[in-house]
């Protein structure tokens, strides 16, 4: 359970980086 836990943040962090780079990009367009 913790190492499923633990192996999700990464990614779930990863997703929500780049959904925020992309919301900046298409707001400078």
């Amino acid at each position: 359970m913790i190492g499923t836990l633990a192996a999700l943040v990464p990614v779930v962090y990863d997703l929500f980086l780049v959904e925020t780079l992309l919301e900046l990009v298409r707001y400078n367009k």
